[in-house]
């Protein structure tokens, strides 16, 4: 239920003075109002209740994200810690994407990221990861965001920050292909096959990072969009960028990348995973524009070469990279791959 509006407004009327000074040309101003914010709307004795703060935030968020691009370091770190804490507050987060999303992806979306502090950077992935499993199947709309965070980030040279990039985009499936209530939507299934491919090409590369656990956070970040990619992609493009793990030097990547193999391999034509629904493909290019009659041709992209009707149309691209960890040098890797 609604709070009451005159609640709402009367406290939005109390905050004013802080809002305003949210943007004040004095720094040291800045920093408390954000400070005084917090107070008010969090800490407080007489703090807003959860229904009167949760109708109230919309018209908070636009001027608290711009704290995003403070020049002051410890304002942006203190704009993005009450963003934070009040988005788990509420009780309609997804009412807050709107205006979240798209301040994040002009902060952290964007190449190059011109945030320097490596810690902001990494508590604002983060966010983007809490917007979207708070949101659920309400997310879909903010795929592109998404896909855009994910994009810039994995260029990230502080390695923590990938491996956020790469939970935001299991976040965004697992919102979309899991719904708390009934089946995805096919409008969901569109919105994967029209943005995984940019997520997967900036995954691609970090699976030979010098950390392991990159790149099994990439592995895992392929595995989670692989039912989008069409055969012929995988042939063309993500068999080449998965090849290194076969020789990874961590035997537990090597395991994981067996387990990821014989899943992928045994994926049918047309059909993927999580219950059976349709996919697309990864084709360079391919995140804006693609409507439903776009995903059912990439679901029939094969390799020209592959025989009509093939039921496991991967298996020609992957099978000897799972054949490989037969002979892994761990013997119980050997023994999983041969199962």
């Amino acid at each position: 239920m609604a709070a009451n509006k005159a609640a709402v407004d009367h406290l939005l009327a109390s905050l004013q003075r802080d809002l305003n000074s949210c943007t004040d040309a004095d720094r040291s101003l800045r920093r408390r109002a954000f400070d005084s914010l917090r107070k008010r709307l969090l800490d407080a004795p007489d703090a807003p209740d959860e229904a009167t703060l949760t109708d109230a935030l919309p018209a908070l968020f636009p001027t608290l994200l711009r704290g995003f691009t403070d020049g002051v370091e410890k304002v942006r770190e203190k704009s993005a810690e009450l963003v934070n804490d009040l988005l788990a507050r509420s009780a309609d987060p997804a009412s807050l994407l709107p205006s979240l999303m798209p301040a994040l992806k002009a902060t952290v979306g964007v190449v190059p990221v011109e945030e320097p502090s490596e810690e902001i950077r990494l508590g604002l992935v983060n966010l983007a990861k809490t917007a979207i499993v708070a949101a659920g199947e309400r997310a879909e709309p903010f795929a592109e965001e998404v896909a855009a965070i994910v994009h810039a980030s994995m260029r990230d040279q502080f390695h923590e920050v990938k491996k956020a990039s790469c939970a935001l985009a299991e976040a965004l499936v697992a919102a979309l292909l899991h719904p708390k209530e009934g089946h995805p939507s096919p409008s969901a299934i569109v919105t994967l096959a029209r943005h995984a491919p940019k997520m997967i090409n900036a995954a691609l590369p970090d699976l030979g990072h010098r950390h392991s656990q990159v790149r099994h956070a990439c592995l895992n970040c392929v595995d989670a969009l692989f039912d989008f990619v069409s055969p012929g992609d995988v042939a063309d493009a993500l068999a080449p960028g998965v090849r290194q793990l076969c020789w990874d030097r961590t035997p537990a990547v090597r395991a994981a990348f067996h387990v990821a193999l014989a899943r992928w391999i045994s994926v049918p034509r047309g059909m993927n995973s999580p219950g059976g629904v349709r996919g697309g493909g990864l084709v360079e290019g391919s995140a804006g524009g693609t409507d439903r009659e776009d995903v059912d041709d990439m679901l029939v992209d094969s390799p020209p070469d592959l025989p009509e009707g093939c039921g496991l149309p991967h298996a020609r691209s992957l099978l000897p990279f799972l054949l490989s960890g037969v002979a892994d040098e761990v013997e119980a890797n050997g023994v999983n791959a041969l199962a």
